[in-house]
């Protein structure tokens, strides 16, 4: 993939329950890619109506293939919707998502069920490599991450320096996690979250171990918050830092 037109069509494809498997399709990316084109918000200046990205795969057609960024970067990422599993992916089952920056991306989302700028949701899926500038915001309710919105899978070397908003169940790298394993990863945004369970890391972590790992994000909300979890049921955490300031 080497344009935004590209992606908009591999997209496409995938979201096409129609066709047999389209799924499990795999990617590359070979240049860095600007959504603008696709994704944008409204102008009244030059009369432009808002475009909210429709993300790769979705919660009826989950996507199951490797998406390789190849180091490449994906910028000016536009969402502003109400509908479930929302980010550039909506949601990831299976395969791997892999070495991707993101600079300029703007995810807003009002529905509860799951947003992040990578992917709303996500399942037995491994996610590494992936780095959220500074220039980056998301904002949902329940279960809002900079990285990943809820799910359960492997993330590894990951950065968010993204503000990161919520209600409950908000981190800066996952909102609401079980069964993961998060290691080498790192979050310097700041995490807010009106209601429970705020971390600056994972805001709910059900069940897996985090490692190797550091948050840098001051981190706020109103029940349940910690530097690097906001509330752990089953977890092992193992060689981790948190200095953020909590309030």
């Amino acid at each position: 993939i080497s344009s935004a037109a590209e992606l908009a069509w591999f997209r496409d494809y995938v979201n096409n329950e129609s066709l047999y498997e389209s799924q499990y399709a795999s990617a590359t990316l070979t240049e860095d890619i600007d959504l603008s084109e696709f994704c944008h918000a409204a102008d009244a200046a030059t009369n432009t109506k808002e475009l909210s990205w429709d993300p790769i795969g979705n919660s009826d057609n989950k996507y199951q293939g490797t998406f390789d960024g190849n180091g490449k970067t994906i910028r000016n990422l536009y969402i502003n919707t109400t509908y479930i599993f929302r980010g550039f992916f909506g949601y990831a089952n299976g395969g791997s998502i892999k070495n991707i920056t993101f600079d300029n991306a703007k995810v807003k989302n009002t529905n509860k069920f799951g947003t992040g700028i990578l992917t709303g949701g996500f399942e037995k899926c491994t996610i590494e490599n992936i780095k959220i500038l500074a220039n980056c915001s998301v904002e949902g309710t329940e279960n809002t991450g900079g990285i990943a919105g809820a799910g359960a899978g492997n993330i590894s070397n990951c950065e968010n320096r993204a503000m990161v908003n919520g209600t409950n169940k908000v981190g800066g790298i996952v909102g609401n996690c079980y069964d993961n394993t998060i290691s080498s990863c790192a979050n310097y945004g700041a995490v807010t979250g009106t209601g429970y369970a705020v971390g600056g890391m994972v805001g709910y972590f059900s069940s897996g171990t985090m490692q190797n790992s550091a948050n840098y994000g001051d981190i706020s909300g109103d029940a349940l918050l910690g530097n690097l979890i906001g509330y752990a049921n089953i977890c092992n955490i193992n060689n981790v830092l948190g200095i953020g300031n909590i309030t």
